[in-house]
């Protein structure tokens, strides 16, 4: 199981990986596009963020800032600017790229996660948090390493 398991996610990142080197897609991209680093002057989007900018596939910036919906009038527009993709085949690859950028943010989410549940610990009994926090603290720093390593090595190979 865990042999077939390991198969689908390579080829999944083998699916990803050919999904941006294509040629046609080779720009100038963000790679960190969120809604708080894009603002609206005069009725265009203005870029404010680009400490990660990057030569790479539009599509990385894709699944960050655009709906199914959003990202097919994306596609529409380039159609009309000369790159014509099949409306399948971008679909196909703005699907396939999303998924690599949820493994990216996932360190963020699990993060963000941890500050709220001991938040949370803390609030509902403080004397309780101050008795377990030396003892899952060191815990999660082992566990925070081995997810951040496997993270990387899924993204970045070694």
């Amino acid at each position: 199981m865990a042999e077939s398991m390991a198969q689908r996610m390579a080829s999944k990142f083998d699916h990803t990986k050919e999904r941006t080197i294509e040629g046609t897609s080779l720009t100038l991209i963000n790679t960190d596009l969120t809604p708080d680093d894009i603002r609206s002057i005069e009725g265009h989007p203005v870029f404010i963020d680009c400490d990660q900018a990057a030569f790479g596939s539009f599509y990385l910036d894709l699944p960050n800032y655009f709906s199914v919906e959003s990202a097919l009038c994306y596609r529409n527009a380039l159609a009309e600017l000369g790159l014509d993709i099949p409306p399948a085949l971008f679909m196909e690859n703005f699907h396939e790229v999303g998924r690599y950028m949820g493994l990216r943010y996932l360190e963020v989410g699990l993060q963000a996660w941890r500050r709220h549940y001991n938040q949370e610990m803390k609030q509902n009994n403080d004397a309780i948090q101050q008795e377990k926090q030396s003892t899952d603290e060191s815990e999660w720093d082992a566990q925070y390493w081995f997810f951040h390593y496997s993270l990387e090595l899924a993204l970045n190979g070694q």
